[in-house]
């Protein structure tokens, strides 16, 4: 083999070592300045309730009769992704009788 046909070789296998490794940076460099982004700025997505709950808890350790009632959502939404998510939200009792069973348009997740 000729000197130019090993270096023509060897430049070769650079491109194509340099190719791979861009081809693995690349997906994670861009999910970094995504993940960049949702930490800064958050994410509004569509969010369907699929049930609601009351929660009643003792208010002090059991000692009293009184209890406390916490008002939960719970809800699914598409993540980045595009799969359904499901999550619980405690919420106010306003918002709790505000909301039906329908999307929760533009919520921030």
């Amino acid at each position: 083999m000729t000197k130019q046909k090993k270096l023509l070789i060897l430049a070769l296998i650079l491109i194509c070592l340099t190719g791979v490794i861009a081809w693995f940076i690349t997906p994670a460099f861009n999910m970094y300045l995504l993940y960049s982004r949702l930490e800064s700025e958050g994410l509004e997505t569509d969010a369907k309730i699929i049930e609601k709950e009351v929660r009643a808890a003792p208010s002090f350790l059991g000692i009293f009769t009184s209890y406390a009632e916490n008002h939960h959502f719970q809800i699914e939404f598409k993540d980045l992704g595009g799969n359904v998510q499901h999550s619980v939200l405690g919420v106010s009792t306003s918002s709790y009788e505000r909301y039906e069973w329908e999307t929760l348009s533009r919520s921030c997740i």
